[in-house]
């Protein structure tokens, strides 16, 4: 936050107010992450009348109090940090904001359970509610939006505690992936939403037998009760039953998915573990499960799968609703080849085959050169031309790539129907399209 108010004090004027450091400790903390601002105005104050006119003197434009519970005002006799001291001073600072156009940040104590500690009204009172969440075990530090009057909720920013304090992680989806260096069971990525933002995680499943009368069901990450009806979902419609075995779900990175757009991934990772087969690897997926066995869409699909393709992944499992729209191509003219070098064969479910084909190669040579030739460089040269030389296209080009592609098609229980042109379609096409080149040429 003294990072956040020292490049603010930048453009505008910023009072930082601390009730539980001096200004020696703040100022000592400034020349350990190497801020060196003169802008940034300090205070070490608790009452929060003299905190006001002070702000009211320096028309400050940001006033950051740290922390409200140490705050108090004249308004109550009771110590700081009650109930009513709280609830007083933050009515107090928020009407100084809504009069005077300040934006003030209230920095709040939290519990052992992560709630602000304090009554539950100050949520209530104030615009925007952040919580800056940490893992003792990792160098990554969350900041989430649970409530925000200005814009959209549940965003979240990620950042990365270094010596010179928090640096902002530009690409947060890189580092909640394992990117294991073989596929291991039991490990799915998705995308969530977290706010606006599309998030790349990874959803990990471990399924063993019960080590006692009860199995346990264990969620970090995903919702607990949600885990359990997935589980019955997959039982009564997927016919895979996980009774006599332990079940535990981790979303890798301490994120918290709170969307239903994680089932499909958290079914397919228990599913992945219980079989000990890892998912296909650059597979990601995503899609909310139905009570009746359906995989149902998820907004913001085509999001979703943009960000996944940023990060590397060329196969997604996703609801049909879902599938883009743009860019899909409902027919199309290629040869053979061009159906094994694309892959077309991944996504085409449909194959008209038409026995026809214009291919045009001219070998243009000085005579008097060409004549001086030897006779075996020109025998060699005539060998792959003309008739022999549309035989060895023909082989190489259309017959053996047809039948690769035949073969795939079958593979795949794709339907194919082969269509022969009418001559008169083909002396059509021969004098718009064949004539003229030849013509040119």
């Amino acid at each position: 936050l003294l990072q956040a108010a020292d490049a603010l004090s930048r453009e505008r004027s910023v009072l930082y107010v601390s009730g539980e450091e001096s200004v020696r400790q703040v100022a000592s903390r400034a020349q350990r992450l190497g801020l060196d601002s003169t802008t940034l105005r300090l205070a070490a104050e608790t009452r929060v009348e003299t905190i006001l006119a002070e702000a009211v003197a320096s028309r400050a434009q940001v006033l950051v109090i740290d922390s409200i519970q140490t705050m108090q005002t004249e308004l109550s006799e009771s110590s700081a940090g009650s109930a009513v001291q709280v609830r007083e001073s933050a009515a107090q600072l928020v009407r100084f904001a809504k009069a005077t156009g300040t934006t003030v940040l209230l920095i709040g104590h939290v519990t052992k359970e992560g709630l602000i500690a304090g009554p539950r009204i100050l949520e209530h009172m104030v615009d925007t509610v952040l919580y800056f969440e940490s893992d003792p075990a990792s160098r990554f530090r969350l900041v989430r939006a649970v409530k925000n009057r200005f814009g959209a909720a549940n965003e979240l920013g990620v950042f990365a505690m270094v010596e010179q304090g928090l640096r902002e992680v530009r690409n947060p989806s890189a580092i909640f992936l394992s990117r294991h260096p073989q596929p291991v069971s039991g490990s799915v990525v998705t995308v969530v939403r977290e706010g606006s933002r599309p998030l790349l995680v990874e959803v990990q499943a471990l399924v063993d037998e019960a080590q006692g009368m009860n199995p346990r069901r264990v969620a970090v990450g995903f919702e607990s009760s949600r885990l359990a009806l997935l589980l019955a979902v997959l039982h009564r419609h997927g016919g895979v039953s996980t009774a006599g075995r332990d079940v535990f779900i981790n979303v890798v990175g301490g994120v918290r998915i709170g969307e239903t757009s994680a089932d499909l991934p958290a079914v397919l990772a228990v599913l992945s573990s219980l079989r000990d087969r890892p998912v296909v690897t650059d597979t990601m997926c995503f899609g909310e499960l139905g009570l009746t066995g359906e995989i149902r869409p998820v907004p913001f699909g085509e999001e979703r799968l943009r960000e996944a393709q940023k990060q590397g992944f060329k196969r997604a499992l996703v609801p049909t609703t879902n599938v883009p729209r743009k860019g899909v191509i409902d027919g199309m003219g290629a040869p053979w080849e061009a159906v094994l070098s694309f892959r077309l064969y991944e996504v085409a479910k449909y194959y008209t085959m038409v026995p026809l084909s214009s291919v045009y190669f001219s070998l243009c040579a000085n005579k008097q050169k060409w004549q001086g030739l030897p006779k075996e460089v020109r025998d060699q040269i005539m060998s792959v031309s003309g008739i022999e030389g549309a035989r060895h296209w023909g082989k190489n080009f259309y017959d053996t790539p047809e039948q690769a592609v035949v073969d795939k098609a079958k593979a795949g229980n794709h339907e194919m129907i082969r269509y022969n042109v009418p001559d008169a379609e083909v002396e059509r096409w021969r004098k718009i399209g064949a004539e003229p080149v030849w013509e040119a040429w």
